[in-house]
């Protein structure tokens, strides 16, 4: 049977990082991808006796190729994608008069943009090979009001 591979974006930190983990030891062969190198390492350094089906990738995905270059590195290593799992997200914290453009231009590039384009990139893959999944991370405060993130919220609900 071939190894099922899993691209998992933000996968640096936090709940990225643990999916990534958790698919290792489920036998799957994980792309960890994160804006920065650092946390990556981290990541292969958790990994242990599954460290062998980790790949690291570090790309930040609001770059205007940025998913068709994770989707190329993916397909040239192991060609075929089971799995995107479009976890990378951030969230700024200011009350809603204080939100700048760059604010909003920054939340929503990363937190829509890049989970668009991303599964974009792989659809025509997934469909070539008869089948795969995308994993769009939501929050609670996609539909609960919050004071102090009305541009995360937006973009998650």
């Amino acid at each position: 049977m071939t190894p099922r591979i899993a691209i998992v974006t933000g996968a640096g930190r936090g709940l990225g990082r643990t999916m990534a983990l958790g698919l290792l030891k489920h036998g799957l062969t994980v792309v960890a991808v994160d804006r920065d190198r650092e946390p990556l390492s981290e990541v292969a350094s958790l990994a242990g006796d599954d460290a062998s089906r980790l790949l690291t990738f570090a790309q930040d995905l609001t770059a205007s190729a940025a998913a068709e270059n994770v989707e190329q590195f993916v397909m040239q290593k192991h060609g075929r994608i089971d799995i995107l799992v479009n976890n990378a997200g951030i969230r700024s914290r200011k009350a809603f008069e204080q939100f700048t453009h760059e604010d909003f231009d920054r939340v929503v590039a990363v937190n829509l943009r890049a989970p668009f384009f991303a599964s974009q990139a792989v659809i025509p893959i997934m469909r070539r090979q008869g089948g795969g999944v995308i994993v769009n991370m939501a929050s609670q405060l996609g539909i609960v009001a919050s004071r102090f993130g009305a541009i995360y919220s937006l973009t998650k609900a």
